[in-house]
C-alpha cells in the first residue's frame, strides 16, 4: 500500500473517530441529565472544579468515572468535566438551596453519596469518593439549606 493510501486511511480514522465523538457527548449530556442542569445552572466560561470525583454516576446510570472535577464554593457546587469530555458538558454552578445530599451505599456495602442537583430536575449525582463529600458537608446542613462556612 502506497504512504499516500496509508495516510488517507489514518487521517480517514481520525475523522470518523471525531465525528463519533462529537455525536455521542450531546447525547450522553442529555441522557445523563448535566444538558438539563446547564440550561439552569451554567457557570461562566473558564469555570473549573479542584477536585477529581473518581467514580460518578449521574441520571440513568451515565458513568462519568474520573472526569467530573468539584469544588465547593459559597456561592454553589461547581462542576465541570475534563478537556476531552466538555463538549456539550458546559461548567455548572448550582446554588447550595438546589442541592440536597444523601448518604446512601452501593450494594449495600460501599458507602456512597447521592447529591440531587436542582431541586425542579431532580438531577442525581452519586459518587463514592469521602474526600468530596467532605468538602460538600459544611455547605449543606441536614435539611439541605446551605452553611455558611468557607472550605478556603
Amino acid at each position: 500500500m502506497p504512504a499516500l493510501e496509508i495516510i488517507a486511511v489514518v487521517a480517514g480514522s481520525l475523522v470518523a473517530v471525531l465525528a463519533v465523538w462529537a455525536m455521542l457527548l450531546p447525547i450522553v449530556a442529555w441522557f445523563s441529565g448535566w444538558r438539563l442542569l446547564a440550561e439552569q445552572f451554567a457557570a461562566a466560561p473558564g469555570t473549573r472544579g479542584r477536585l477529581v470525583l473518581g467514580n460518578a454516576a449521574m441520571r440513568y446510570g451515565a458513568h462519568y468515572s474520573g472526569i467530573i472535577l468539584l469544588d465547593c464554593l459559597p456561592a454553589g457546587l461547581v462542576l465541570s468535566v475534563r478537556k476531552p469530555f466538555r463538549l456539550a458538558h458546559p461548567p455548572l454552578l448550582i446554588p447550595w438551596s438546589q442541592v440536597e445530599a444523601e448518604p446512601t451505599k452501593l450494594l449495600w456495602i460501599l458507602p456512597a453519596t447521592r447529591l440531587d442537583l436542582g431541586r425542579d430536575a431532580h438531577v442525581p449525582l452519586i459518587f463514592y469518593s469521602s474526600e468530596a463529600r467532605e468538602w460538600v458537608d459544611p455547605y449543606l446542613g441536614a435539611s439541605g439549606e446551605p452553611h455558611t462556612t468557607s472550605l478556603a
